[in-house]
């Protein structure tokens, strides 16, 4: 059994092959934590919601989490916080544990392999081999691969046009970027801000807020992902200041996480790359809505970086577009030591 675990910043996602059957699996990386008193059991209980114990506090996970939080008057948090684990924090390590748990069982044999991305600020905090993550993984029995999530989706979704283009992932707390020429990575990269920066900004800006039943005011940060659907590209309405405040800071996020990479690129500006038409694949939840391919088209086109740009579309297998390239990835790494055994 061969395995792809994908960890963003606002859910995880799973990928394996059974046999014949690929099974594919998704939870929000959220959790909500609350007082272990008698009321909240029997709400829970009622709710026929599941919750765990941890540090004296009932804790409620993922999806369990979204569901019981807005009556419970609490926030959510995110298990990566700035995109990277607290190292000080027991109850989101415990959450990252059993969320693991539920996503993937463990290694049926030894040495199986397992695909995995995690937020870029995670990257590079620490050494993958020394990170908890990674603990966990072997702990389970596999040998992490450990893969830019950007390069996963082009492994994903590059076939029909020969391993060639441009692959985007907008996260929560990153953007990826890749660029494939006929299979071989030209580069990638990882720019360590998201979109839940500007959800911040957002709650911030127009005075969004959530309030819990003791009367504590927070921001609410899904005000700005709810106004997302809103963006379209031929809407007969004139946008309102939100929309148009949301539209400029995407485009702005997206122009600096790609002209972040201006200095990279301009040494590989003699690669054939740069001479083809190149096709362009997104994914992310904060890409979903009408109005996303145009703004992604005005960041190349306003770019310094001069590549020419074919078709610009999202992934065929979102939101499993990443997870499904670390499936691959890991079963060539795994054919690949089957290959070795038999020629040694």
């Amino acid at each position: 059994m061969t395995v792809a675990l994908d960890l963003g910043c606002s859910e995880f996602r799973s990928y394996r092959r059974v046999g014949k059957r690929l099974i594919a699996r998704r939870t929000p990386s959220l959790f909500c934590s609350a007082p272990d008193d008698d009321q909240i059991h029997d709400l829970a209980s009622q709710s026929r919601i599941p919750y765990s114990l941890a540090e004296n506090s009932l804790v409620f996970l993922g999806n369990a989490a979204v569901k019981i939080a807005p009556e419970l008057g609490r926030p959510l948090s995110p298990v990566f916080r700035n995109g990277h684990l607290p190292e000080q924090d027991p109850i989101a390590r415990q959450v990252l544990s059993i969320l693991i748990d539920t996503l993937l069982p463990p290694a049926t044999h030894t040495d199986e392999r397992c695909g995995v991305s995690i937020p870029a600020s995670a990257w590079r905090r620490q050494s993958f081999k020394t990170n908890f993550i990674h603990q966990l993984l072997c702990l389970r029995g596999y040998h992490p691969l450990l893969l830019n999530p950007a390069v996963a989706l082009a492994i994903s979704e590059l076939a029909s046009s020969n391993m060639t283009g441009l692959t985007v992932v907008v996260g929560a707390e990153s953007v990826a970027f890749a660029m494939m020429h006929r299979g071989r990575t030209v580069f990638h990269s990882q720019y360590s801000k998201g979109f839940r920066t500007i959800g911040q900004k957002f709650a911030a800006e127009f005075h969004q807020f959530v309030w819990d039943q003791n009367g504590t005011r927070f921001l609410d940060l899904e005000a700005a992902s709810q106004l997302l659907p809103t963006l379209k590209t031929n809407s007969t309405d004139e946008p309102n200041s939100q929309q148009k405040w949301l539209a400029k800071s995407i485009f702005e996020l997206l122009f600096s996480a790609w002209n972040a990479q201006y200095l990279r690129l301009c040494r590989e500006l003699d690669d054939p790359i740069f001479r083809d038409e190149l096709q362009v694949v997104y994914t992310g939840g904060p890409t979903q809505f009408e109005a996303f391919p145009d703004l992604l088209k005005a960041v190349f086109q306003t770019s310094p970086i001069p590549i020419r740009l074919g078709m610009c579309r999202p992934s065929q297998y979102a939101p499993y577009g990443v997870a499904r390239g670390l499936l691959v990835h890991a079963e060539l790494d795994s054919s690949l030591i089957k290959l070795d055994r038999q020629s040694a």
